[in-house]
């Protein structure tokens, strides 16, 4: 068993809301900051905190700190992606969740109080998780037992106080013996035909009775049929994901295969050479071939991730179900940020999510519940 049981305490409900809740808020202000990337009221405002103490020490120049910015921000989104997966599995009762999502809130908090002022309040947040999480009735109702305050020390052979008044009580007379029975009369022989009939089973046969269970039976199993909704979200899954896959696929193929071609096909567009933040790649053109590159072949590991789990699934994994919950919750994030340069990248978040919905639904989760 790796799931709480009874009724879910307040505490463990507010722990998931804190950590979900800054996740998403953390993941929705990077997507923001995204948006705007490169403007300049950005590149002003970042020039204006590098001429501060103590970030002017560090010595770097605007474009190495939208860089540190862009990689910070990136991982900030996956990060806060991920929190939230954890919070709604935490929230279910999970165990490891639990842990994962404890390490995770403890890690947060030691870098918001590294910030200074300004993450005192989410370093509160993320410390009140922890302790909300591993408050006495949290470890009961994860490990399924009954809770009721102030009985921690029930179970732990209390001694007495060793200065309090005893009273005395005189021992209780002891119960008048019971009357002497009749005796009882000798039993003859069996008379002939007197008893019960033979039975046609032999001695020490099991007997089957009705509603009980024969050593070696099969238990009740789970319901055995795949319910159509991971059905479903499996082919949802491997259109979409699979269509994804190709077009990162043939993507880096071409730029393996005639580099110096996909140079000229992004000479030739019009954005591409209008853009300002061309100037700012290393390497120009060459540069930002490869950087699609890389991105195709980001783009394709995940896709594939993706159907790979999908497909096991279908064989009641319960560890494929959780890492597709993962992989689609990164993919939303990475899709909003492709909005924001290809508005069809929309149809991959509402796919993505469709499929995510499926997947809990609660057919779907009897069906993958352990049997017991």
């Amino acid at each position: 068993m790796t799931t709480a049981a009874g009724t879910r305490p307040r505490k463990v409900t507010l722990a998931c809301l804190l950590a979900g809740v800054g996740a998403l808020l953390a993941t929705l202000g990077g997507i923001s900051e995204m948006a705007d990337w490169g403007s300049i009221q950005q590149r002003e405002q970042l020039d204006e905190l590098l001429s501060r103490e103590p970030y002017s020490r560090a010595g770097l120049s605007i474009d190495e700190a939208l860089e540190l910015m862009r990689i910070s921000i990136a991982l900030i989104c996956v990060v806060g992606a991920v929190t939230v997966v954890l919070a709604i599995w935490t929230f279910r009762g999970h165990r490891g969740t639990r842990m994962l999502l404890t390490i995770l809130a403890a890690a947060s908090g030691v870098i918001f109080l590294l910030l200074g002022v300004a993450g005192i309040l989410a370093a509160l947040m993320a410390f009140v998780t922890v302790f909300y999480l591993w408050s006495p009735e949290s470890r009961a109702w994860f490990a399924g037992r009954p809770y009721a305050p102030g009985s921690s020390t029930s179970g732990r052979g209390a001694s007495a106080d060793p200065f309090a008044v005893q009273s005395y009580e005189p021992p209780a007379a002891p119960p008048p013996p019971p009357p002497p029975s009749a005796p009882v009369a000798p039993v003859g022989p069996p008379v002939a035909g007197s008893g019960p009939p033979p039975s046609d089973r032999p001695y020490g046969a099991p007997v089957d009775l009705p509603g009980t269970a024969v050593a070696g039976a099969p238990l009740p199993a789970r319901p055995g049929r795949t319910p159509r909704a991971v059905v479903v979200a499996v082919i949802v899954t491997s259109v979409i994901q699979g269509l994804v896959a190709l077009l990162c696929g043939l993507t880096a193929l071409v730029y393996l295969v005639t580099p110096e071609a996909y140079q000229q096909a992004l000479e030739a567009e019009p954005m591409v050479r209008q853009s300002d933040a061309l100037a700012e790649l290393d390497g120009g053109v060459a540069g930002l071939a490869r950087l699609i590159f890389y991105m195709a072949m980001a783009g394709f590991v995940l896709a594939a991730a993706h159907v790979v789990a999908a497909l096991l699934m279908l064989r009641r994994s319960a560890v494929a179900r959780i890492a597709l919950t993962v992989l689609s919750a990164v993919t939303i994030v990475v899709s909003l940020l492709v909005v924001l340069t290809a508005p069809l990248a929309l149809l991959w978040t509402a796919g993505t999510a469709f499929v995510l919905y499926e997947c809990y639904r609660p057919d779907v989760n009897a069906w993958f519940r352990p049997p017991r």
